[in-house]
């Protein structure tokens, strides 16, 4: 065999390999405990809370305004993705760019209502809007909360 056809099926070995291993990784951490979960759900809503005060957007603020050169701005979605990225080790995965509609379809867990929830829960909005040049949202998804609780 020549060594392009070696290294071609040592490839697919590694890769198939690195592919097993990652799968392990993720069963390990799906099957954590309740407890497990709700740990992760506290640390999840105290990293989130870490962002309070940091401003909206810089649209928002002018040059006048106090946080114009701020050195983060979050909207919703951004908050989300900011805390799960802080803590991607913790939930093994990293989570992409995507905005509340892309939220939505990674995250897909629905509850019955209120009763069901736990503090670390998201929160998805749906809407329209009647602008004509506003392209409109996957999904119609528009805002993602973090629910805190009662």
């Amino acid at each position: 065999m020549s060594l392009q056809v070696n290294f071609a099926a040592f490839r697919e070995r590694r890769m198939q390999q690195i592919a097993q291993q990652q799968l392990q990784e993720l069963q390990s951490k799906s099957s954590r405990s309740e407890d497990e979960k709700d740990a992760l759900r506290a640390k999840f809503v105290q990293q989130a809370l870490t962002y309070l005060g940091v401003p909206y957007h810089q649209r928002y603020h002018g040059p006048e305004s106090e946080y114009h050169d701020a050195p983060l701005f979050l909207d919703c979605c951004g908050l989300v993705r900011k805390v799960l990225r802080d803590l991607k080790d913790d939930f093994g995965f990293a989570i992409g760019k995507g905005n509340q509609a892309y939220q939505f379809d990674t995250l897909p867990i629905k509850l019955q209502g209120p009763a069901d929830m736990k503090p670390g829960d998201l929160v998805f909005v749906s809407g329209r809007f009647f602008n004509p040049n506003t392209k409109p949202q996957v999904h119609d998804m528009v805002h993602v909360e973090i629910w805190l609780g009662e």
